[in-house]
């Protein structure tokens, strides 16, 4: 397993822990993780993004370049909902060269907070969806979506294509 495979899993641990996802030793390796009156939901779907270009800002940071805009999220699945987004990319280029690209031309980390709302599971739902991602040249990103509301808590693995969406899978922890 490479360096930043363990980083994955540290940070993945990490937020799991603070969002209550692991309530026990070794619950992460196939033991229940739910306690009494709390349901885990194997949750897994696609998600489609849409950005709105007109919000695009563009910062040059040293050699690199930040680029905010607003947007949305669409989820199908076991998230059935929208909520809009604002996402942050750092992407490891100078703005020029970055702007006379296609996205996903260069590597960059994203981060995106949205607000949900839908449904998990067919119960309705309101919470904040936070999504961080690393993405490869060629726009392939590999990420982490947690989704926190005032009774529920996930983590998912995410895997997406630049300025597309992808697919999700993990689990939800339904507290009601």
């Amino acid at each position: 397993m490479k360096l930043h495979n363990y980083m994955k899993v540290f940070v993945a641990l990490a937020i799991a822990t603070s969002l209550g996802l692991i309530v026990t030793s070794l619950g992460v390796c196939g033991g229940s993780v739910v306690q009494a009156d709390n349901e885990k939901v194997l949750a897994e779907g696609t998600f489609e993004v849409s950005a709105d270009f007109s919000t695009l800002t563009i910062t040059p940071v040293g050699s690199s370049c930040v680029l905010q805009v607003e947007g949305s999220l669409e989820f199908r699945g076991t998230l059935e909902g929208s909520g809009s987004a604002q996402t942050r990319t750092l992407v490891f280029a100078p703005c020029e060269d970055v702007m006379g690209n296609p996205p996903g031309t260069f590597a960059d980390v994203v981060t995106a907070y949205a607000g949900f709302e839908g449904t998990v599971s067919g119960s309705p739902a309101n919470a904040t969806v936070t999504y961080l991602g690393k993405t490869e040249e060629g726009g392939a990103i590999a990420g982490l979506m947690t989704v926190k509301g005032r009774n529920l808590t996930g983590l998912l693995d995410v895997a997406a294509q630049v300025a597309e969406g992808g697919s999700y899978d993990g689990y939800i922890l339904n507290k009601d």
